[in-house]
């Protein structure tokens, strides 16, 4: 409906058997007979949107200058769990 709208002001066709009209202070108005358009109220043509970057994902390096990794050192290993033997049960 914007489209059609914008065309009918554009064109200075009617819509619904009335002129979409602009006043001076840039306010829509409707109108038996269609009228020029005052100058200043559409402005330029709008700028092309511009993509916003993808966030990349954080890095281990930036994972662990935030907290949310342990420090890696490395004379540390990771630690080894061993199976403990279960105690028997007398029977």
């Amino acid at each position: 409906m914007l489209e059609a709208l914008a065309a009918a002001l554009e064109d200075g066709t009617a819509m619904g058997g009335s002129y979409p009209t602009v006043n001076g202070s840039c306010e829509l108005r409707w109108a038996a007979e269609p009228a020029p358009l005052p100058g200043g109220c559409a402005g330029g043509p709008r700028p092309t949107p511009t993509p916003t970057p993808t966030p990349q994902p954080p890095t281990e390096a930036d994972k662990r200058a935030t907290g949310c990794l342990p420090a890696r050192h490395a004379s540390r290993r990771a630690p080894v769990v061993r199976p403990r033997a279960l105690p028997s049960r007398p029977r």
